[in-house]
């Protein structure tokens, strides 16, 4: 679900960024409501023309654009441009003019935020692990890659969609069908694969052996000859699910694209579009939509991947007298949820939002009255407020680079895109990992924790921002109270659940049979020819408590009720029976209640420096100079926090495996199995502190320059 908490990372960059380059809103201001008065430097002399100065006070644009204050924004638009009508792709639909109203251009925003924020990659990211094969550095890319698209996007959308003229509505519209692209490229390696249930039939009855499923069900230790030839096509059937994580970084990069004009044009179509008085209430409720949909996309995830992939065919599979829970139930290593099915639904919600928004003109119409009460006057643009030419960009940049104040803050808020992001990315995992959750409960649970301390948290720091006025200087100190919070909260990353007995893995002695290092074999199962690898099917033995890698590995020769197996020569006695049953043992009483709690506190204190930090870098840099600022800051978020971040901590996952999923053919490794806890934990505790020390060192440096700054420190009155 990439776009779950996906918008919470754009915390700095949503904010009137579609004003990057092109809008003037935020760098208007009023000189003269005189427009016969010359403007200083306008073109003057014989040559000069009457065209050649109102182009001039115009901010380069030709006599037949304006620009003129609407609902407390400036808007610039073709001169005489009347609001439109409703009409999809030419065709006139006057019987829907009535809707053309800002409420229900709200309306199908929201929905579309919605559809954003549920974006299910970060819900699935095991699953197709498990699936194809992939490691967690390839879903970490597959994770970065969104932002990569939206990196992208952002500038080229910005620019065009921020035009003169330019209808958002149909950018937006455009952004939503690339998105409903994206999820229908991320959900096709699903229909194009070979059946997962055969792959299912092979792992228990090995390809290697005369042995079938059908002649063994359960995957027990049998006796017979083994042929250890593979097919090419057996070879090359890993490498070949490996490589749909292409497909996936391509439907990513759609996803980010897609999302680009929604996050970045939506707040100033709004703000365009409704009067000055409702422009805040407007503009919160679309803002509250993206909170919503990582929500959404967590439950709602949650719950599909306790659907089976190909619940459609499992009945084929069925043995006679067989039920689904015996063949594959959800706590089985072998289930897989249908990751695919959350794609095609944000397909259609994609599609529908997109089609409602083409409905839409470029201009929203306003009641008569609401436009006598907020008619406004033309306004000047002094050409030293901004940059309207190209040639102007690198003194902007290098003016912008060299404010210590807001490249302090922009390279701390870099650090919160990064472990915002990461976090988000591998935080299901993390939980199935360390407390032996399904991915499907892992999901709906960090959906409870991650939204209500996200809201919360942001709320909490904006109320605290106005209530107190709080000035740059104490928006930073604000931010740095905050982080100094979390550190402390990390800590709560040590509450990890030990990884218990597994034969082979983390213990080499089990009763009187010794097992080589990360070896399944010893002189308790030689004789068990079938035994495969590619089958993780644990069993636990009740006399001591040690987990084996499969029936066969433990020597089970016989099994009643399908989850209890008998005959274990490989496990210790338990009343002189040598008794196992499915599933990994318990690693001891492990909870994951405590490490919730300290995660919520953590992720509520990151959230409610959010506000803080926007108002501290907006207010770092001239009123002219605050569009260009965000469109850098965005660039730099994105660039050196939310797409390598996800790739880093999926690169210390894989560092903690102790035990890969590998192919019984070639050996190629793939997924990994078995995670050290400990080694886990802590990894993520030195990461996270560590990137919270240098982000609330950037900060402390912010401070000192803010101090010393030219630019005005400005109370929270009415706004930034």
């Amino acid at each position: 679900m990439t776009g779950s908490v996906q918008s919470s990372k754009d915390k700095f960059s949503r904010y009137d960024v579609a004003n990057v380059g092109t809008s003037h809103a935020s760098q208007v201001k009023e000189l003269t409501q005189d427009s016969s008065k010359t403007a200083q430097g306008a073109p003057q002399g014989p040559k000069a023309t009457p065209r050649s100065r109102q182009a001039y006070l115009n901010g380069g644009f030709d006599g037949d654009m304006s620009i003129e204050k609407r609902s407390g924004s400036y808007s610039m638009a073709p001169k005489g441009k009347e609001p439109g009508h409703c009409e999809l792709f030419g065709l006139p639909l006057p019987c829907l003019n009535r809707f053309l109203t800002a409420k229900w251009l709200l309306a199908c925003l929201c929905c579309s935020a919605v559809v954003q924020g549920m974006i299910f990659t970060n819900v699935v990211i095991s699953s197709i692990e498990r699936r194809f094969g992939l490691q967690s550095t390839q879903s970490g890319i597959i994770a970065g890659s969104y932002d990569f698209g939206s990196l992208l996007a952002v500038i080229p959308v910005t620019y065009f969609g921020g035009r003169p003229g330019a209808s958002k509505p149909h950018y937006i519209a455009c952004g939503m069908v690339v998105m409903g692209t994206g999820s229908l490229l991320f959900a096709s390696p699903h229909f194009v694969t070979g059946r997962y249930l055969n792959i299912v039939d092979d792992m228990v009855g090995n390809t290697l052996t005369n042995v079938s499923r059908k002649d063994n069900p359960m995957g027990l230790c049998v006796l017979g000859p083994k042929n250890q030839t593979c097919s090419e096509h057996e070879k090359r059937s890993a490498q070949d699910l490996s490589d749909y994580q292409y497909v996936f970084i391509w439907a990513q990069i759609l996803h980010g694209v897609g999302a680009a004009a929604l996050v970045t044009l939506g707040t100033t179509l709004l703000d365009e579009s409704v009067t000055k008085k409702s422009a805040p209430m407007y503009i919160g409720i679309f803002e509250a939509s993206f909170v919503l949909g990582p929500a959404l996309g967590y439950v709602v995830g949650g719950r599909l991947l306790n659907i089976f992939t190909e619940f459609y065919l499992l009945q084929d599979y069925l043995e006679p007298g067989e039920k689904p829970g015996d063949y594959l139930s959800l706590d089985s290593p072998k289930w897989i949820g249908a990751w695919w099915l959350g794609f095609l639904i944000i397909l259609v919600l994609s599609y529908a939002c997109a089609l409602l928004l083409f409905l839409f003109p470029a201009v929203i119409p306003q009641p008569k009255e609401e436009n006598e009460n907020e008619k406004g006057v033309g306004h000047v643009i002094k050409n030293d407020d901004y940059y309207a030419l190209l040639k102007d960009l690198p003194h902007a940049l290098y003016k912008l680079v060299s404010n210590p104040t807001y490249m302090c803050i922009s390279l701390g808020a870099v650090m919160d895109g990064f472990l915002l992001t990461a976090l988000a990315a591998f935080l299901p995992k993390y939980f199935e990992s360390q407390f032996n959750l399904s991915p499907g409960y892992a999901a709906m649970l960090v959906g409870v924790i991650v939204v209500p301390a996200g809201a919360g948290g942001t709320i909490m720091g904006g109320y605290l921002g106005k209530h107190y006025h709080l000035t740059r200087s104490g928006s930073i100190k604000m931010y740095i109270i905050c982080q100094a919070l979390v550190i402390p909260l990390y800590l709560g990353f040590l509450l990890y659940c030990p990884n218990g007995d597994f034969a082979g893995v983390t213990t080499s002695q089990v009763g009187n049979f010794t097992y080589p290092d990360v070896s399944f074999r010893s002189e308790c199962n030689l004789e068990c020819e079938n035994c495969d690898i590619s089958n993780y099917d644990p069993v636990c033995s009740l006399g001591d408590d040690v987990t084996f890698y499969n029936p066969c590995f433990a020597g089970c020769s016989s099994a009643f009720n399908g989850s209890v197996f008998t005959e274990c020569s490989c496990a210790s006695p338990l009343s002189e029976l040598r008794v196992a049953t499915k599933g990994q043992c318990e690693s001891g009483k492990c909870s994951y209640i405590y490490f919730s709690l300290f995660l919520f506190l953590q992720l509520l204190f990151t959230f409610a420096a959010t506000m803080p930090g926007l108002v501290a870098s907006l207010r770092s840099v001239e009123l002219a100079e605050r569009s260009l600022s965000l469109g850098l800051q965005t660039i730099m978020i994105r660039g050196l926090g939310t797409v390598p971040g996800p790739i880093i901590f999926g690169y210390i996952m894989d560092s903690t495996c102790i035990l890969w999923h590998q192919n019984e053919c070639n050996g190629d490794k793939g997924f990994c199995i078995v995670y050290d806890n400990f080694s886990m934990s802590l990894y993520v505790m030195v990461i996270v502190i560590t990137w919270r020390l240098i982000g609330a060192l950037f900060f402390g440096g912010a401070l000192y320059h803010s101090r010393r700054s030219h630019v005005k420190e400005e109370e929270d009155e009415d706004g930034l």
